[in-house]
């Protein structure tokens, strides 16, 4: 993968040109310098480099087994790590489970969606959160009801966000017609709009009646969208 290299990271410049021997001396010491040392490893492709952040998923302090799948996740040998990164979501930490999940997104291992659909569960709304980015990369249909449950009836903002993006990111002919319902009286007005596309994906004259009582609405982008969905239908 040849992602970009973040210049700085939790603003420390990130030591591209140290030598390994010199990164692995800035890990002596929890802290930014031995996260940005992380990022560092994180995009040297060498099997050492793999090495130093394997190591640290086992260290007793979470700081650096979560920096340590931050990185695995974007270093070339990182499908390596798949098992490890799995392993990590009975991890004690919180934050080491959110990073499994935003692994397990930019990765897309769907070998681990059961211990992410888990997480739906959780008390910790974050975590929650995560769960359903996560989600949105190794989507099954059978996710589908508990996602829309997550949109209606989560007590926490985000993560009713969340759902809404990892819905509409999985749109289907055969999920589409309950999003509509759910979108159309929305009182987001990005929502509405998704609805107006959905029926123009997906609709036909059935669906004119609602969408005329769109092409009246409050915002001039579900306005639009509207008007566009019954051109197409």
């Amino acid at each position: 993968m040849n992602l970009p290299k973040p210049r700085t990271w939790n603003g420390i410049p990130v030591p591209y040109d140290a030598r390994l021997d010199e990164l692995r001396s800035y890990l002596r010491l929890p802290g930014p310098r031995a996260w940005a040392a992380c990022q560092a490893l994180a995009h040297r492709p060498s099997r050492n480099a793999y090495g130093i952040l394997l190591e640290l998923t086992t260290s007793a302090d979470w700081r650096y087994r979560r920096s340590a799948i931050e990185a695995l996740s974007v270093h070339r040998l990182g499908g390596e790590s798949r098992q490890v990164i799995c392993a990590c979501f009975q991890d004690p930490s919180p934050y080491v489970v959110r990073a499994a999940c935003e692994a397990v997104a930019g990765m897309k291992l769907h070998e681990a969606h059961g211990s992410v659909f888990g997480l739906l569960s959780s008390k910790d709304a974050r975590l929650r959160t995560a769960a359903l980015r996560a989600l949105e990369k190794i989507w099954e249909d059978s996710d589908f009801e508990a996602v829309l449950s997550a949109f209606r009836k989560d007590p926490a903002t985000e993560a009713r966000r969340q759902s809404a993006w990892t819905l509409a990111n999985n749109a289907s002919p055969e999920n589409w017609q309950k999003l509509f319902e759910a979108w159309k009286d929305d009182p987001i007005p990005r929502h509405r709009v998704w609805a107006c596309n959905l029926a123009e994906e997906f609709g036909d004259f059935r669906f004119r009646d609602p969408l005329l009582g769109l092409t009246e609405d409050k915002d001039g982008h579900v306005r639009k969208a509207a008007r566009r969905a019954l051109t197409k239908i």
